[in-house]
């Protein structure tokens, strides 16, 4: 849950007789689950500033850290005004803490954008051209997994952020 939807996810929880089987969160418990510690991204975005080896630093143009209003009102935040970002919601595997919470609380899907990060932590805006070199030095040990998870495109519609 990084550090948003602690309210929502406590109040789907709270109404339940049995809490979920251990298999539907990757064999931890529930509890183990919600309180699992906030990774911090530190190391990761020093990574792709400076580089590593022989691998050069990537021009990082924006960093979104998922908290509060999910997917929805963070990357917004850092745009300017004539772009918004399209984020492909398959990108990246959605940890089953989330389907569960979704299932057990009929939330819909907006909300759970809304409110979640749904497993992106962090959105880094690189150039398209140095997309693989950064997705490169963050493939290290120590390192969290990325994900080519969109782009930054024309704003035609209004919305801030573009789903599929």
């Amino acid at each position: 849950l990084h550090t948003n939807g602690y309210s929502l996810a406590r109040r789907v929880i709270a109404d339940q007789d049995q809490l979920a089987p251990r298999d539907d969160l990757e064999g931890r418990s529930l509890a183990d689950a919600l309180l699992a510690p906030h990774r911090a991204y530190l190391a990761e975005v020093g990574r792709l500033r400076s580089g590593a080896g022989d691998q050069a630093g990537v021009d990082v143009k924006g960093l979104a850290h998922i908290t509060g209003g999910g997917l929805v009102d963070n990357p917004p935040r850092i745009l300017p005004a004539d772009v918004a970002m399209r984020i492909e919601t398959t990108a990246w595997p959605r940890p089953s803490l989330f389907a569960l919470l979704q299932r057990l609380g009929g939330i819909g899907e907006a909300e759970m954008r809304h409110v979640f990060n749904v497993g992106l932590g962090m959105l880094v805006v690189v150039p398209a051209a140095e997309a693989t070199r950064a997705l490169a030095l963050l493939d290290a040990p120590g390192m969290a997994k990325a994900w080519p998870v969109g782009e930054v495109v024309e704003r035609g519609t209004g919305l801030a952020v573009v789903f599929p």
